[in-house]
């Protein structure tokens, strides 16, 4: 996989947690965006190491979502 694909891929699966984000905890756009862009979850999509990139969305999300819910407390 190309620079460019990792990134598209990773781009994807960004937007449609946020999409998700938002619905789901009726949240803005912005404040969605922010926080998944300073999640772990973030850190490792960007790590080719850990083959998340090759899990679904709603994968991720289900990741997510724990992150965010217990940041919320």
């Amino acid at each position: 996989m190309t620079t460019a694909q990792s990134e598209s891929l990773v781009s994807r699966i960004v937007e449609k947690n946020v999409q998700m984000l938002v619905e789901e905890f009726s949240i803005d756009l912005e404040t969605a965006f922010d926080f998944v862009y300073k999640s772990k979850i973030f850190e490792s999509l960007n790590s080719p190491e850990t083959g998340l990139r090759a899990r679904s969305a709603a994968y991720i999300y289900e990741i997510l979502r724990d992150e965010y819910t217990a940041q919320q407390g």
